[in-house]
């Protein structure tokens, strides 16, 4: 090998090992609620359905998360539907169940991810009008001081346990009459599994999620790395970032369920812009510096790569 290219691999090295120090040297968080992090009752013709909650379940489930060890009650659950109950007692525990339209995170999720990070997750159910509507089930997870918090979601879901069919950028719009310019990032996923006959049994599922910031919205995991590397860099502060995730199952067709997520996005993303009451995320985390705030940022500009 000649020198000078011994030379620039060291200069390489010498730049990977720096660049991380200086990105975190001297950067302050801020933290603010933005639309980014609010997922509303109701998104255009789909309404979030009401799960039951056992506080006691939730209680014995995370204790055996933390303890590695398998729960008291087999049967025990996270959460019930009520068409599941005949009546609003916990049938493992017999203790009264609480409605809710928050669906609770597992204990492993927020045991891996790290503290600060923000949760939000609700099923929506098509209206009494729109029955044929594929049920979609939204998450929101918003970053705290570490980055960390946001990833890729096919980590998570191929850690589940789904094989990722396809992946491409989909084009979706912003508003219901917009015109389609922006890509969310487009999974189709299934799971393969065998029942307690010995019988083979397929799931599919399609996938959208895109990324938001301060000012910034985009579908690439990769952009979302360089904005944060930016802001870093040139104004010294680390904003927090939320991704959301649709997933919906697939019933008659692929085309069927994306058409119905691409209809989906745009009533989510209007209603953001006007939450009906703001929401209380999991945690919260103290601001460090005044910074102006993330909803009248949002609506004066929005770049879309």
């Amino acid at each position: 090998m000649v020198p000078s290219k011994k030379l620039l691999i060291v200069a390489a090295i010498l730049v990977a090992s720096l660049v991380p120090r200086f990105l975190l040297t001297g950067v302050r968080h801020v933290s603010a609620e933005f639309p980014g992090s609010l997922l509303p009752e109701r998104v255009g013709r789909w309404q979030a359905k009401e799960v039951l909650i056992c506080s006691t379940c939730l209680e014995e489930l995370k204790q055996a998360v933390w303890q590695r060890e398998s729960p008291k009650h087999p049967d025990a659950r996270m959460l019930y539907l009520s068409e599941e109950v005949s009546d609003s007692e916990c049938p493992v525990h017999g203790t009264p169940l609480t409605p809710t339209l928050e669906v609770p995170v597992d204990f492993i999720t927020r045991k891996v991810l790290p503290p600060g990070t923000k949760f939000l997750r609700k099923w929506y159910r098509g209206a009494e009008a729109a029955k044929d509507l594929p049920d979609v089930n939204a998450t929101v997870i918003t970053s705290g001081s570490d980055r960390r918090s946001i990833h890729r979601p096919e980590r998570c879901l191929q850690g589940q346990g789904w094989q990722i069919v396809s992946r491409d950028r989909w084009a979706v719009a912003r508003s219901p009459s917009g015109p389609r310019d922006f890509r969310v990032t487009r999974l189709v996923v299934r799971r393969v599994w065998l029942t307690p006959e010995g019988d083979r049994a397929e799931r599919k599922e399609v996938v959208f999620y895109w990324f938001m910031g301060h000012n910034r919205l985009t579908g690439s995991n990769l952009k979302r790395l360089t904005y944060a590397a930016w802001d870093r860099m040139a104004h010294r502060l680390n904003y927090p970032w939320s991704y959301t995730l649709l997933i919906a199952p697939v019933r008659d067709s692929v085309n069927k369920t994306t058409g119905a997520l691409s209809q989906f996005v745009p009533e989510l993303m209007v209603s953001r812009r006007t939450p009906a009451a703001p929401q209380k995320p999991a945690d919260q985390s103290a601001s460090c510096g005044r910074q102006p705030p993330m909803q009248e940022a949002f609506r004066r500009r929005v770049h879309t790569p």
